[in-house]
C-alpha cells in the first residue's frame, strides 16, 4: 500500500444561548440541540509521493481566521478546514460580521481546539489503506437555484470514502451542490439540518462511520423550491435523498492509491463600498419589498427571496454609513487535491454551481466551497451583472472567479510535471 489513512471524529455542540449564524443581527441563540453537529479529521499521506493532507470537516456557518491561524502541525503537512455551511449551528468569526451578529468567542475556541486534536488524532490513527470514488444522482432535486428553479442545479453527490487495507470504510465525505439548509430563522434548536437526514440514512449501511458534507458549487443552490415545509421531518426527507444517492454512489467505486496536494496563495482586490445614497435607496426598496410580500402572503420562496436581498442591501448600508473599508488587497489560498482521475479544488468562497461545472466538466475538478477561510460569494460574469444579494455579501471584486480558475488550473499542471512526485514544490509560494 502507498497511502496511510487515519481518522477521528467527535461531536462540537454548543451551550444553551450560544448565538446562531445564517440569518442577520444575531437574533437567534440557541435553546437546545436536535441532533449532534460533528467534526472529522481525515488524514491521507503517501509513501511515494510524499504528500501529507489533513482535512478537517465540521458542521458549521465558515471557516474563522482563528482556526487557520491556530491548527498548526508538522511544515510538510497541508492542513484545509471546511465548514458545511449549516444554519442551525452558531454563528463564526466571518469577514462582514456586524451584519450577522455576535459570534461567541468561547465556542468558536472550543471548536478549534476541538479541531486541531481532531487532526492530531487523525495522524496517530494511521494504517495502510485507500481512498474509493463514485458519484451517484439523486432521484429528485435536493436544491435549485434560488432564484429560478429552472435554472442549473447539481443532480448528482461525489463521493470520497476512507477504507482500511481490508476493505472497512472509516469515513465517508459527500461533496454536493446546495446550502444544506432547511430550517429557517425561527428554528432556534441546533441541528445538521439537511446533514443529519444524510447520515440519517446512512446509519444502516455504514453504522458508526462518520459523514461529512462538502459543500460543492451552493452559492446559488437552496431547498428553496423543493422543501415542502421548514421542519425537521423535511430535512430528513432531503437528506435521504442525498443519502440514496450516495448508496448509488459505493455500488460502483475507483480505488484509489495516489494522494497528491498542492496549494498556493494569491492576493485579489476587495470590493468597493458603495455610495451611501445608492445604499439607502437599495436598502428602503428591499425593506418594503420584504413587508409587502408577507403582508400580501406572497409564496415562501419569494418572501424568502426579499429577505436576503435585504440581507445584501444591509451589508453595503452598514458600510456606507461607517464608511468601513476592506484591505485593497485580500489574501486568499487555493488548494488542489489529486486522486488520480479527478481532483478536489478548495476554495475559500461561496462558488456557484455553474462555476463548479464548467470545472468538474473541462478539468476533472470537483469543487468545494467554505474551505480555509470565507469571503462570501464568489460569482460568474452573468451573475455579477445582474448585482443583488450574492454581489452585496461578498468581500471580493466579481473578477476573482477567473484568478480562481487560473490559479487552481496552474496547480493542476505541476501535477503532471516531471517531479510532481516530489516534495520541492509543495505549498504556498
Amino acid at each position: 500500500m502507498t497511502l496511510w489513512i487515519g481518522v477521528a471524529s467527535c461531536e462540537v455542540n454548543p451551550t444553551v444561548g450560544t448565538p446562531l449564524g445564517g440569518y442577520p443581527v444575531g437574533h437567534r441563540v440557541s435553546t437546545g440541540v436536535h441532533d449532534d453537529l460533528q467534526a472529522l479529521a481525515l488524514s491521507v499521506r503517501d509513501d511515494v509521493g510524499g504528500d501529507h493532507f489533513v482535512l478537517v470537516c465540521f458542521d458549521g456557518i465558515s471557516v474563522p481566521a482563528e482556526m487557520l491561524a491556530r491548527i498548526h502541525l508538522d511544515a510538510d503537512v497541508q492542513v484545509v478546514p471546511v465548514a458545511s455551511h449549516t444554519h442551525a449551528a452558531p454563528s463564526l468569526q466571518a469577514w462582514d460580521q456586524g451584519v450577522m451578529g455576535d459570534y461567541s468567542h468561547e465556542y468558536q475556541s472550543r471548536l478549534v481546539a476541538i479541531c486541531q486534536q481532531m487532526a492530531l488524532d487523525a495522524i496517530a490513527n494511521q494504517q495502510p489503506g485507500y481512498l474509493a470514488l463514485g458519484t451517484g444522482g439523486l432521484s429528485e432535486p435536493v436544491g435549485t437555484n434560488r432564484r429560478s428553479p429552472d435554472a442549473h442545479r447539481d443532480d448528482k453527490v461525489r463521493v470520497v470514502e476512507a477504507r482500511t487495507a481490508d476493505d472497512i470504510a472509516l469515513a465517508t465525505f459527500v461533496l454536493h451542490g446546495c446550502h444544506p439548509t432547511v430550517l429557517n430563522a425561527e428554528n432556534t434548536l441546533v441541528s445538521a439540518d439537511l446533514i443529519d437526514g444524510l447520515r440519517t440514512r446512512l446509519a444502516a449501511t455504514l453504522p458508526g462511520v462518520p459523514i461529512a458534507y462538502l459543500p460543492g458549487g451552493a452559492g446559488d443552490q437552496s431547498t428553496r423550491h423543493t422543501r415542502r415545509g421548514s421542519t425537521f421531518g423535511e430535512a430528513t426527507r432531503l437528506g435521504e435523498i442525498l443519502g440514496d444517492a450516495v448508496l448509488d454512489a459505493r455500488a460502483d467505486m475507483t480505488r484509489v492509491e495516489r494522494s497528491l496536494v498542492r496549494s498556493a496563495r494569491f492576493g485579489l482586490e476587495s470590493r468597493p463600498t458603495p455610495p451611501l445614497k445608492m445604499a439607502e435607496r437599495q436598502w428602503s426598496y428591499w425593506s418594503a419589498e420584504s413587508v409587502r410580500r408577507l403582508r400580501n402572503g406572497e409564496d415562501p420562496a419569494a418572501q424568502r427571496q426579499a429577505e436576503v436581498e435585504l440581507i445584501g442591501a444591509s451589508h453595503d448600508l452598514r458600510r456606507a454609513r461607517d464608511g468601513s473599508r476592506l484591505s485593497a488587497i485580500i489574501d486568499v489560498s487555493v488548494t488542489l487535491w489529486n486522486l488520480q482521475a479527478i481532483s478536489i479544488a478548495f476554495w475559500p468562497v461561496e462558488p456557484t454551481i455553474e462555476l463548479a461545472h464548467a470545472l468538474e466538466a473541462e478539468d476533472q475538478t470537483w469543487l468545494c466551497g467554505y474551505a480555509s477561510g470565507y469571503f462570501g460569494y464568489l460569482l460568474g460574469a452573468e451573475d455579477c451583472e445582474r448585482g443583488g444579494y450574492e454581489v452585496a455579501a461578498s468581500a471580493l471584486r466579481c473578477s476573482a472567479a477567473t484568478q480562481f480558475i487560473k490559479h487552481t488550473r496552474s496547480l493542476a499542471a505541476e501535477f503532471d510535471s516531471p517531479d510532481s512526485t516530489t516534495n520541492d514544490r509543495k505549498g504556498d509560494r
